[in-house]
């Protein structure tokens, strides 16, 4: 017995490539209550890969929108490519974002544009930072 975890994004009606995040074998006769079920080693594999790829899905079509100028609708040049780490409660992912050179279609001097800079990610998801403040606060 194989259970396969997909993702599917949908944006604006319209369905994005569907991935494969996790598969999981199981056997079919003679099923034991250990292999009922996921164990929390797979849980967590499972979780944290859908995870990194709503994460990474998301900064993708956020880089794609900026790609375009929003005055002009012309197609920006790339700058370069920057990653960047944020720690989840299931682990560290690395994101990767184009930045842009903006075009000077309104006489304006050439300046770059970072999509991951205007939205000001912290280091880390809040609801890590909420359970490193609590297990803190435990601690004697």
């Amino acid at each position: 017995m194989e259970f396969i975890v997909r993702v599917e994004t949908r944006l604006a009606g319209k369905t994005l490539p569907i991935e494969e995040v996790a598969r999981v074998d199981r056997r079919a006769d003679g099923i034991a209550g250990k292999d009922i079920g996921l164990s929390l080693n797979e849980r967590k594999c499972v979780v944290g890969q859908v995870q990194r790829k709503s994460v990474q899905t998301q900064i993708r079509v956020l880089s794609l929108a900026k790609s375009l100028c929003m005055h002009c609708s012309a197609a920006q040049r790339v700058k370069d490519i920057r990653t960047r780490p944020i720690r989840t409660v299931f682990g560290k992912i690395k994101i990767t974002c184009r930045r842009y050179i903006c075009c000077t279609c309104r006489g304006s001097r050439p300046t770059v544009v970072w999509s991951l800079g205007m939205m000001e990610l912290p280091g880390s998801t809040p609801e890590l930072t909420y359970l490193i403040a609590k297990w803190s606060s435990i601690l004697p």
